[in-house]
């Protein structure tokens, strides 16, 4: 008797896993980076991002971003390095993760971009991983992207 419960409890724990493995992993999403990009900041004054609307923490889009996701993610690319120090942690679909390291006290601070080629919009977020206050670092960030990248 006691190996049937054991075969129920195996049959019931690969029903979930698999249920798991197909909904999370093996389902289609419609844009990874749109995922991520419209989670909102949260309530510390260390973020900044295109898709919260509320007027502290909202930053504008890059409009009229037109090419090929390749040449747009090499130009954000070149544009973010010439003047921080980054790293790209991942990129998806047209979505792009960069890590960026402070100069003075080295905090690693993610960056965000989001390309809709529909809109022709590049989307941003900037946010402090540490810390409640960031002293404008994350805004001051993104605006100096911008103006790198309206330079090119």
């Amino acid at each position: 008797m006691n190996n049937y419960k054991f075969l129920d409890l195996w049959a019931k724990a690969l029903i979930l896993f698999f249920g798991f493995y197909f909904t999370f992993f093996l389902t289609s999403h419609s844009s990874y980076g749109e995922e991520i990009m419209n989670q909102k900041c949260g309530n510390k004054p260390n973020c900044v991002s295109t898709f919260d609307d509320r007027d502290k923490f909202f930053f504008a889009p890059i409009d009229n971003v037109v090419g090929p996701w390749d040449q747009i993610k090499s130009k954000i690319e070149k544009t973010i390095t010439s003047f921080a120090k980054a790293k790209v942690e991942s990129t998806k679909d047209n979505y792009l993760h960069i890590i960026v390291t402070t100069k003075l006290m080295r905090f690693k601070d993610d960056v965000y971009f989001w390309w809709n080629p529909e809109t022709q919009k590049l989307s941003m977020k900037s946010e402090s991983r540490v810390g409640y206050s960031d002293l404008s670092a994350n805004r001051n960030r993104l605006n100096h992207f911008v103006q790198e990248w309206n330079k090119n």
